[in-house]
């Protein structure tokens, strides 16, 4: 008897109305809607399944990292600042050595750039990198001359001062002081491109005295400008930025700092939370408030006010690189992060909450990554964890035995 076959071009197709996703749990093969494997797909909220598209080179840069995308998009490499631009890279400048990973904040029209070693801000519309903050002038150097200064004690210390007006802090202050005659006070070379100020007889507010161009002495009576950037020093050298209530905030170390409002620029010691007393390994913020993360325990400061702000300890820890932003339902843009009970969700009302602890025990390591994106209309957290080969989780036997519970 002839074997038959059937005409493969016959067939009918097996008709999924709704695919309910994978399940090889059960000890029998399930219905043609759940399978016991499916690769290379992924499935929609609406229960239709997709092949995904996969990756494919977009350019080589050796050493790249700290790749970060605003209205511009920068990457690190070699100790270099490029901007990547339709599949080239472009070098912008040097960075210095210690600089394993930069963190980023855009905001009118710049963007400002730290690491532990260097800071800087790229002008977005002039395509230059330049110094985040200025220099501090050395302390003045002053002589008596004749004048008609009244008796008594006077503070004097310098600004810098750049092309857009913009003024550092004030340099080292020094004290002048003569009775029973009127005298004038010489600047001995003073530096180019610096504003002097004074204070009145006997102390008090500095003012401005003369401007850059014609004052190398002190006579008389000065102007009545006073002086807006008492104290200010120049950006530290923080990671983890994030703009809050219109200040640059980022870490050093055990220090929160936060810089002065709208003046990016400046920044002083006494601005920053210093009463943490654990390394801070990231920040996060939310309408009315920030999160603060060490690897041992989570903060939230509440209020958009630095001096009213109230410290609230709501957690115990987040893995270093995992906090990055997404958009839920009825909460807006909100922090998330991998913590001891997994991915955690940041919300609005200061108490975080497990999105995993039930349903998978993620591995509470040292180091991760993370990154929030839309892929066709679906939101998507993705994250990666530096975990050691010996360590055994509930991870590697899913990945080992190729079961998902």
């Amino acid at each position: 008897m002839a074997k038959t076959t059937k005409n493969w071009q016959t067939m009918k197709p097996i008709v999924i109305n709704n695919f309910t996703g994978m399940n090889n749990v059960k000890q029998a093969e399930g219905a043609p809607n759940e399978p016991s494997i499916v690769l290379n797909s992924f499935v929609t909220p609406q229960g239709r399944i997709l092949k995904k598209n996969g990756y494919t080179p977009f350019m080589s840069l050796l050493g790249a990292h700290s790749l970060w995308a605003g209205t511009v998009m920068l990457c690190v490499a070699e100790n270099i600042l490029y901007r990547v631009d339709s599949k080239t890279v472009i070098p912008l400048g040097s960075v210095s050595k210690n600089c394993p990973k930069m963190y980023y904040v855009e905001v009118d029209g710049k963007v400002y750039m730290s690491c532990k070693g260097w800071t800087g801000i790229y002008d977005i519309a002039s395509e230059t990198v330049t110094a985040w903050g200025l220099t501090i002038p050395e302390k003045p150097t002053v002589t008596g001359i004749d004048g008609d200064l009244p008796p008594g004690t006077y503070s004097i210390c310098y600004t810098a001062i750049d092309a857009n007006n913009q003024i550092s802090g004030n340099s080292e202050i020094v004290q002048v002081s003569f009775e029973n005659q009127t005298i004038g006070i010489s600047l001995v070379r003073r530096p180019s491109d610096c504003l002097v100020w004074m204070t009145d007889t006997n102390g008090g507010e500095y003012y401005l005295v003369g401007n850059t161009n014609d004052i190398s002495s002190i006579t008389s009576v000065y102007n009545s400008i006073p002086l807006p950037s008492l104290d200010v020093i120049p950006p530290p050298r923080m990671t983890n930025l994030c703009l809050f209530a219109g200040r640059i905030w980022g870490i050093v170390g055990k220090k929160l700092y936060y810089s002065e409002a709208g003046v990016y620029e400046w920044f002083k010691n006494s601005n920053s939370f210093d009463e943490f007393y654990e390394v801070l390994v990231g920040v996060s913020v939310i309408d009315s408030g920030i999160y603060v993360h060490s690897k041992d325990t989570n903060w939230v400061l509440i209020g958009t006010d630095p001096l009213k702000m109230q410290k609230k300890r709501i957690g115990n820890g987040t893995i270093t690189g995992t906090v990055i932003y997404t958009k839920m339902p009825e909460l807006g843009q909100v922090p998330v992060w991998i913590g001891r009970k997994g991915l955690t969700i940041g919300g609005q009302q200061y108490v975080p909450e497990s999105l995993t602890e039930e349903k998978v025990d993620i591995p509470f390591v040292d180091e991760g990554a993370g990154l929030a994106l839309k892929q066709d209309g679906i939101n998507q957290l993705l994250f990666t964890l530096k975990v050691s080969k010996n360590l055994d989780t509930e991870l590697n036997d899913i990945f080992d035995e190729n079961r998902l519970y």
